[in-house]
């Protein structure tokens, strides 16, 4: 387990690709932000297939979501796996969350437990918290873990305080 210290601070903010990828994607957003979604779209496709991961991620929001297109979970599976397996810290906790709600695979307190931990190493508040309920929570014996549970949510207030951090520690 790592200390809090030895948590990687790049959350949602994986490493970039080049600048001009980092200029389409700030410009596929501004064209989502206004309802271009076409646009969007486009830009984000063609990044992803270049291996931007920020891209890839949002392409696999947009499928896991509908949001602007039709909702289909096993390409929002495709595209955070591929992001995942690029170092997409958020990747990691959008899987988690397909596993442990059953989108589009086979529930899995387990298999969610390993993507949220690994978003949660990299830096991920939101994974962390996610990570300590379900182990604190979960009805299977070999996820559930008080110990762990207890540090995660601990890690998370210490980087950002909500309520839900704190239902999360009162769950442990």
């Amino acid at each position: 387990m790592r200390t809090p210290s030895q948590v990687q601070d790049y959350g949602i903010n994986p490493p970039s690709g080049s600048k001009l990828q980092e200029e389409e994607f700030r410009r596929a957003h501004a064209a989502y932000v206004r309802g271009d979604y076409d646009t969007a779209i486009r830009i984000w496709n063609q990044l992803a297939d270049q291996g931007h991961i920020k891209s890839m991620n949002n392409l696999g929001a947009m499928y896991s979501q509908g949001k602007v297109v039709s909702r289909n979970y096993p390409l929002a599976r495709f595209w955070y796996r591929r992001a995942a397996d690029a170092g997409g810290p958020r990747a990691n906790y959008n899987l988690g969350l397909l596993y442990e709600y059953g989108r589009g695979v086979e529930p899995s307190d387990a298999e969610a437990a390993k993507f949220y931990r690994t978003a949660a190493k990299l830096g991920v508040i939101d994974a962390m918290d996610a990570l300590a309920w379900l182990l604190a929570t979960s009805p299977d014996n070999t996820v559930r873990d008080g110990h762990e549970a207890r540090l995660w949510a601990n890690y998370s207030l210490a980087r950002q305080t909500n309520s839900r951090s704190l239902v999360t520690l009162a769950a442990v």
